[in-house]
C-alpha cells in the first residue's frame, strides 16, 4: 500500500450521513488527493448489514467483510471493559475516553471518521458533524495539504489559537535518564511526520496580531521543519513535557514489542472472569494468529482427537490396578497406517508442548502467560489443529502421571518412580483432595466438549455455507476465544497436576484450587454452549439450502426425457439407501431395480387409510394380476406423514399393521421419503 494514502475509516448507523460523507469524499479524491473510504459497520450487526447491502447495490465506498466488522467492534468492547475491569475512568484516561466516544456515537452525531496515513499511528478521529463541516471546507484548507499532509492540513483548521507562547526562562527540574531530545513543547504543531515550530509574537501587547499569526490555516502561522534538536529553554508553567525515557510507563506502551514481551504481556487478568482483555494485548493476541491462511485443517485429525479422548477418559482416581483387575480391550483401528503415520508427524511437537507447558508450570508461570506461549508455539496450525495438538500434549503428561498412580500397586517400577514422585501420599489421601480431581475431569470433558464441536465445525460442507456467511461468520467470530480458554485449561489441568508432585506428607485440602477449576470449567462450558447454537444454525441452514437443491434436482429429473424410470425412483425413494421398498408377497427389501422399465404407480396418503378403501383396492390389484408372477406395472406405496408430530410407538405399529395387508411394494419406512420430495408431492402434484 502507498505510504502516502489516508486511510479513512467511516462508522455510522445513518445512511444518509454515509451517503454525504461519500459525495464530499469523493470532491476530495477528484481533487487529486489520494484517499480511501472504508466502512467499518456500527454496533449492531443486522443494521450494518441492512447498510452493506445499501453501500454495495450504491457502489458509494470500500468496506470491511462482515465478519471483520463484527471483530472490529468486539475487540473495541473488550478493551473498553478491559479498561473500566481495572479501573480507569473514562474523564482519566485518554484512551479509554476515545473508546467510549467511538463506542457510544450520538444520534445527533450520526457517525464518526479515523484519519491516518498508511503504517502510521497518527490518528485523527471526528464526529459525523465536525467531520461533514471540515470536508465542506476543502476548497479552504486543502491547498495546504501538500505542504502539510491531509492530516496536517485537517489539523490547522481545527486547531484553536494558541494563548501563550514560549519563553527562556524555564528551569527544567533534573529527571533520570531524560535527555535533550525527550523534550517536546506543547506549542510544536506535528504534521505530516515533522516537527513545526508555531509562530508567537514577542509581547502580547497586541492580542489581535496575535489571533492573526495563530489563526487556523494562516499560512504565517508555521514555518519550516525543525532540523536541530529543540532547545530546554521551556516555560514550566505554560508547557508540558513528554519524558520519552525507558522510565516512563507510557512510552512503554506505546514502545514495540519483542517476541518475549507477546508472552510476558498478560492478555486477560488471572482473576478476571468477564473476559476483559486489555487493548495492547488484545492486538498481542490477534499478532499471535494473524498468519493463519486457513481456519481448518484439510486433514482429518479425528483419529488423534479418539486417542486423546480415551487417554483422558480412563486417566481418573477411580481406577486403581490390583491383580485381579481385567483390562479393557484396546480398539485396534488406531493402529492403522494413516493413523501411525499422522502421529509419527506430530509426537515431537506433542512431546515439545508437554515438556514447555510442564516447565512453566513447575517454575510457577502465570496461566495467560503460558497460554500465549502456546498459541505463539502453535502459530502455524489451524484452529482445530491448535486445539488438538495442545490436548494432546495434555493427554500425553496427564496419561503418565495417572499411568504411574495406577500402576503402583501392581508393577514394581511404577512404584518406585510413584515413591521418586512422592504420590503415595496423594493415593492415600484421595478423599482429601477428590473436589481437585473431580473439577479437573470437569474441566477436561468441557475441553473435549468445545474441541469436538470446533472440529465440527471444520466439517461442515462449504458449498452449502461459506466462511463468510453471516450464520458460519458468527460462529468463526468465537473460535479464536474458544481456543485460548480451552489451552487455557490445559495449562490449568497440568499445572494442579504438576503442583500434586512432591507433595509428601504436605498434603491440604484444595478447595480454593476446586474453585477455581470449576470456574474455569464454567466459562468453558458457556462457550461450548454457544458454540453448539451456532453450529445447530448452520446446519439448519446447510440443511434448507439441501432440500432446495434436492427439490431444484426432482423438478429438473421431471422436466427431463429419461430412458428408464430408474433415476427417478431412486430420488423419489432416497437414493442413500440399496433397499428401500419391501416386497408385498415376500416381505423381504428390495432394490428399486425390481421396478426397471415396469409402468409405477405411486399410492400417495397418510397413515389414516380407511380399510374399506383399501380393501377395495386391494380386489382390483388382485384380480388385475390374477396370480401371475410377471407384471407390466407395480404400485409403490409413498407414507406422507407430518413430520412435526412425534413419531410415537402407536404410529409405527399403525404404519407397520398397514404395510403388512398391502401385497403390493412400500417404501420400508417414511422417514426414508425426502422432505424435498413431500413438498415435490404437495406443491407439483398438489397433495
Amino acid at each position: 500500500m502507498d505510504q502516502r494514502k489516508i486511510i479513512c475509516l467511516h462508522g455510522s448507523s445513518n445512511i444518509n450521513w454515509i451517503r454525504e460523507l461519500t459525495k464530499k469524499m469523493k470532491a476530495i479524491t477528484n481533487a487529486g488527493v489520494q484517499v480511501e473510504l472504508i466502512y467499518v459497520g456500527c454496533k449492531d450487526m443486522e443494521i450494518t448489514k441492512d447498510i452493506l447491502s445499501t453501500i454495495i447495490s450504491e457502489n458509494l465506498s470500500n468496506y470491511l467483510p462482515l465478519l471483520k466488522i463484527y471483530f472490529f467492534w468486539t475487540r473495541l468492547e473488550c478493551m473498553k471493559r478491559s479498561k473500566l475491569c481495572l479501573g480507569y475512568e473514562t474523564e482519566d484516561d485518554t484512551f479509554l475516553n476515545e473508546l467510549s466516544s467511538l463506542l457510544s456515537t450520538s444520534s445527533a452525531d450520526k457517525g464518526w471518521l479515523l484519519v491516518g496515513a498508511a503504517k502510521s499511528k497518527d490518528i485523527l478521529r471526528l464526529t459525523g458533524n465536525q467531520c461533514l463541516e471540515l470536508l465542506s471546507l476543502f476548497d479552504v484548507w486543502g491547498e495546504y495539504a501538500n505542504k502539510f499532509g491531509i492530516l496536517g492540513a485537517m489539523r490547522q483548521a481545527l486547531a484553536p489559537p494558541i494563548q501563550a507562547g514560549c519563553g527562556n526562562f524555564a528551569i527544567i527540574p533534573h529527571v533520570e535518564e531524560i535527555t535533550d531530545d525527550a523534550c517536546v513543547c506543547k506549542n510544536l504543531q506535528w504534521l505530516n511526520g515533522e516537527i513545526y515550530y508555531v509562530s508567537q509574537p514577542k509581547d502580547t501587547a497586541d492580542q489581535g496580531e496575535q489571533q492573526s499569526l495563530l489563526s487556523p490555516l494562516n499560512s504565517t502561522a508555521v514555518t519550516k521543519p525543525v532540523t536541530q534538536q529543540p532547545t530546554m529553554e521551556l516555560n514550566r508553567k505554560e508547557n508540558q513535557l513528554f519524558l520519552q525515557s525507558s522510565n516512563n510507563p507510557v512510552m512503554k506502551q506505546m514502545a514495540p514489542q519483542t517476541k518475549t514481551d507477546l508472552i510476558k504481556t498478560p492478555l486477560i487478568s488471572s482473576s478476571d472472569d468477564s473476559m476483559a482483555l486489555k487493548p495492547v494485548a488484545q492486538q498481542q493476541k490477534m499478532q499471535l494468529i494473524k498468519g493463519e491462511r486457513h481456519l481448518f485443517s484439510s486433514s482429518d485429525d479425528s483419529p488423534i482427537l479418539y486417542i486423546v479422548e480415551d487417554i483422558l477418559h480412563q486417566a481418573n482416581p477411580s481406577l486403581i490396578l490390583t491383580p485381579q483387575t481385567q483390562l479393557e480391550y484396546v480398539d485396534e483401528t488406531t493402529h492403522r497406517a494413516e493413523v501411525v503415520s499422522m502421529l509419527e508427524a506430530l509426537a515431537y511437537t506433542v512431546h515439545r508442548m508437554s515438556s514447555e507447558i510442564n516447565y512453566k508450570c513447575a517454575i510457577g508461570g502465570d496461566g495467560h502467560a503460558t497460554t500465549l506461549a502456546v498459541l505463539q508455539s502453535l502459530s502455524n496450525y489451524t484452529w482445530d489443529g491448535k486445539l488438538v495438538v495442545a490436548l494432546a500434549a495434555f493427554a500425553l503428561s496427564y496419561g503418565e502421571f495417572w499411568l504411574t498412580t495406577q500402576l503402583h500397586t501392581v508393577n514394581p517400577m511404577a512404584k518406585s518412580l510413584a515413591h521418586l514422585k512422592q504420590l503415595p501420599n496423594i493415593l492415600e489421601h484421595t478423599d482429601i483432595l477428590k473436589p481437585r480431581f473431580d473439577a479437573i475431569n470437569n474441566l477436561i470433558n468441557a475441553m473435549l466438549d468445545v474441541t469436538k464441536c470446533i472440529v465440527e465445525f471444520r466439517e461442515l460442507p462449504p458449498e452449502y455455507i461459506p466462511h463468510d456467511a453471516p450464520e458460519m461468520a458468527m460462529a468463526l467470530a468465537h473460535i479464536p476465544t474458544a481456543v485460548y480458554w480451552t489451552i487455557r485449561g490445559v495449562v490449568a489441568c497440568i499445572a494442579q497436576i504438576v503442583g500434586l508432585i512432591g507433595l509428601g506428607h504436605e498434603y491440604m485440602t484444595s478447595t480454593t484450587e476446586a474453585w477455581e477449576l470449576s470456574s474455569l470449567a464454567h466459562k468453558v462450558n458457556n462457550i461450548h454452549g454457544h458454540l453448539i447454537k451456532q453450529l445447530n444454525t448452520c446446519q439448519q441452514q446447510i440443511g434448507e439450502r439441501k432440500h432446495m437443491e434436492a427439490y431444484q434436482t426432482l423438478v429438473r429429473l421431471f422436466e427431463t426425457i429419461h430412458l428408464d424410470n430408474i433415476k427417478i425412483l431412486r430420488a423419489l425413494m432416497y437414493s442413500k439407501d440399496d433397499l428401500p421398498i419391501i416386497d408385498g408377497i415376500t416381505k423381504k427389501r428390495v432394490s428399486v431395480d425390481v421396478l426397471r422399465r415396469k409402468i409405477v404407480m405411486l399410492f400417495i396418503s397418510d397413515l389414516d387409510i380407511s380399510h374399506e378403501e383399501l380393501f377395495v383396492l386391494i380386489q382390483i390389484y388382485n384380480d388385475t394380476h390374477q396370480g401371475r408372477m410377471e407384471r407390466h406395472y407395480e404400485i409403490v406405496w409413498l407414507p406422507v406423514v407430518d413430520r412435526h408430530v412425534p413419531w410415537l410407538q402407536s404410529r409405527e405399529e399403525s404404519f407397520n399393521r398397514l404395510a403388512s395387508t398391502m401385497p403390493w411394494y412400500s417404501l420400508v419406512h417414511p422417514s426414508l421419503l425426502d422432505k424435498a420430495v413431500v413438498k415435490y408431492i404437495r406443491e407439483m402434484w398438489h397433495f
